[in-house]
């Protein structure tokens, strides 16, 4: 039990620390590198329980450890490459709709909130990209997956589901930052609300081996 609070508390200060340094070092110039590293290494932090929870045995925890990973990776090459970027974190979503299923299993439930999820999505990426010129295909492909990632969380438990709920928050401000305007805070916004998203996923499959 002492492990486990320390591996707790090592993620969550992990995440804090980083997350500040990131914020700090954003407004800075020059700090590129350093800006990447800090950005795909607070999510990394988020890997410590699920990399517990896999090693105590849980089958699911490795599917979310594999999402986390993936997500790290595409934290730095979504700002190299905004497509291979969205391509990696699609990647990182199915890992979790595998681990959450494994959990708690795909109904009809699931399904038609999948289907929901669908129609509020094609809605706002619409609404969203109305006047900018960039094709919508993408944005709409990768919104059904973390559509079908948060129909999934259903029946992953609360703290998964608040978890994916964050991460569709995150993504849904950042298709609006990059089709309107920007601004510090709404980086802030996306952030925050991404990394916390981390976190819960991280921390459920470490309470869920516990």
């Amino acid at each position: 039990m002492e492990f486990t609070q320390a591996v707790m508390a090592v993620c969550s200060l992990g995440m804090v620390a980083g997350g500040l340094m990131y914020m700090r070092c954003a407004q800075a110039e020059g700090e590129r590198r350093r800006l990447l590293a800090l950005k795909g290494g607070t999510t990394l932090a988020a890997a410590l329980p699920a990399l517990y929870a896999a090693l105590s045995g849980l089958p699911a925890a490795g599917w979310i450890l594999a999402g986390i990973l993936l997500c790290a990776l595409a934290d730095v090459v979504l700002e190299l490459r905004f497509k291979a970027g969205m391509a990696a974190f699609a990647l990182g979503h199915l890992c979790y709709i595998a681990g959450f299923s494994a959990r708690g299993g795909i109904g009809p439930v699931n399904l038609i909130c999948w289907v929901l999820g669908l129609c509020w999505l094609i809605y706002y990426v619409n609404r969203v990209a109305r006047e900018s010129g960039e094709t919508r295909l993408p944005f709409l492909g990768y919104g059904a997956v973390i559509s079908a990632m948060l129909a999934s969380a259903l029946s992953a438990g609360p703290l998964t589901l608040a978890g994916a709920l964050l991460f569709v928050v995150s993504d849904s401000l950042l298709l609006y930052g990059l089709m309107k305007n920007r601004s510090q805070s709404m980086g802030v916004a996306i952030m925050v609300t991404y990394w916390g998203a981390q976190y819960l996923i991280g921390m459920s499959s470490l309470l869920q081996a516990l």
